[in-house]
């Protein structure tokens, strides 16, 4: 028997899915947060976990004002993971105790919202900690997720060149980024940009919920700061299509990234009747 089965039993879980290098980050993201959750409760074996654990998992998630389809994912993994260790036949562990339903779900938050500059700069003030405050400037300067942060390799960053570079997808980097970036000293041999002790980072949970709670916006997600980037690059006059290959996501989920107020949109208006009467004018002259 395994001195921790959960962990031995999600490694062999990522090992020997068929999964892309993009979905098997993705699914030990979530599986990290369950070994945290779990850690939390001294659970270390299969047979430890009931249903009223993974309903205490929801619920705390709820609090921390996650989207109903974010739990649905993490629950999601865990039942996947669950049914591999189940077929792999080398422990004898119960079936899994997930059993969520959509109502049980009705009160997450289901969407996001952009951070005012007045509650980015209380956020930013409330970091302890200099990598804290930097990871989040990032975040905020090229819209990169949790994920990404995390697993974040130098050799991904081209200073030179002013962007970074995720499988087919260029980040621009602005002033701020780059400033921030060349300001972080690199340890030879550690990959990543950020790191605790010379580990890359799981989550980042373990420190935002403080920050979030300092600033006095409890119902800020880590999420939302996508939100925020995509709302500041389309009322700074970015495209929509530029937006949506930045975020690395489809057009049509770009838009729901921005959020924009009344006088923004009627600029936006403005705006686009501005490049319409040039375009015109560029056609008639032709």
């Amino acid at each position: 028997m395994e001195k921790n089965e959960i962990v031995t039993g999600f490694d062999a879980f990522l090992r020997g899915g068929a999964f892309t290098h993009s979905t098997c980050d993705g699914y030990q993201f979530c599986l990290n947060r369950w070994l945290s959750f779990f850690e939390e409760l001294n659970i270390t074996h299969f047979r430890q976990v009931t249903h009223e654990t993974v309903e205490s998992f929801i619920e705390a998630r709820k609090a921390q004002s996650v989207s109903g389809g974010t739990i649905r994912r993490d629950v999601g993994v865990l039942r996947s993971a669950w049914a591999f260790v189940i077929q792999d036949g080398r422990w004898e562990v119960p079936l899994c105790p997930v059993c969520v339903t959509r109502h049980s779900l009705a009160t997450a938050t289901a969407r996001g919202r952009a951070a005012t500059p007045a509650e980015w700069q209380a956020v930013l003030a409330a970091c302890c900690q200099k990598q804290h405050r930097d990871i989040l400037t990032i975040a905020v300067e090229t819209g990169l997720s949790e994920p990404e942060l995390c697993n974040l390799q130098w050799r991904e960053v081209s200073l030179g060149h002013r962007i970074i570079v995720l499988r087919r997808r260029q980040i621009p980097l602005s002033d701020t980024a780059l400033r921030v970036l060349m300001q972080i000293e690199r340890v030879p041999g550690l990959p990543w940009v950020f790191s605790q002790d010379g580990r890359k980072l799981k989550n980042l949970s373990s420190w935002w919920i403080g920050v979030r709670d300092r600033s006095g916006s409890e119902h800020f997600r880590f999420r939302d700061i996508r939100h925020t980037f995509a709302t500041k690059f389309i009322s700074d006059g970015g495209d929509i299509h530029e937006l949506a290959r930045i975020l690395g996501i489809k057009l049509g989920a770009a838009a729901t990234y921005v959020h924009l107020t009344s006088e923004q949109v009627h600029e936006e208006v403005r705006r686009g009747d501005e490049l319409r009467r040039i375009k015109e004018f560029a056609s008639q002259k032709k």
